[in-house]
């Protein structure tokens, strides 16, 4: 038996168009079939193999180092935006550049602020990034939104964050060298 050939998902104006009616409106588009078979290669192999199974696949354990990694890079992207306008602003430069910059760190702020707890307890490194996000913010609580950093203020905020960066690649290395060992 021969299947119908699948069609393309149509985009922009096309997508827009009347829905096609009959046998057509019935076949699936590639799109939804590799996204449907994707999810039961997902749905089966977590089914199939649930932890401690003898196919030794720990699906918890993939998760928790998907996890970590994910973490790893937002935390280092946070406290390379973090110190990007408080350096600028250090070295004079004007006041558009050093708000841009801030921007690119409040996003980043918000993306590391809205983790789910568990992700980031007992961490140092988010002690320490969270500590430098307090200390910004209540410097500009205290002093408006357009005052330039105090030196004392700058020195606490970049402290905190080496203190992160550096708690960061202490936990790294830590879960480096647990791989080797469970290998």
């Amino acid at each position: 038996v021969r299947s119908a050939p699948l069609r393309r998902a149509p985009t922009g104006l096309a997508a827009r168009a009347a829905v096609p009616e009959g046998p057509a409106a019935a076949q699936p588009t590639r799109r939804s079939t590799r996204r449907r078979d994707w999810l039961l290669g997902i749905g089966c192999t977590l089914t199939a193999a649930p932890r401690g199974a003898s196919a030794g696949v720990d699906v918890g354990g993939l998760l928790e180092a998907q996890r970590d990694r994910d973490y790893e890079k937002l935390a280092e992207g946070l406290a390379e935006k973090l110190r990007a306008p408080v350096e600028a602003e250090r070295d004079g430069a004007k006041e558009t550049v050093v708000r841009r910059k801030a921007g690119d760190a409040g996003e980043a702020i918000k993306e590391f602020l809205s983790l789910p707890q568990e992700q980031t307890d007992g961490r140092e490194s988010a002690q320490a990034l969270t500590t430098a996000i307090s200390e910004l913010g209540n410097f500009y609580r205290a002093n408006g939104p357009r005052t330039r950093l105090t030196d004392e203020a700058r020195r606490a905020v970049l402290g905190a964050i080496e203190r992160g960066e550096a708690a960061l690649e202490r936990e790294k290395q830590a879960r480096r060298d647990a791989k080797k060992s469970g290998r």
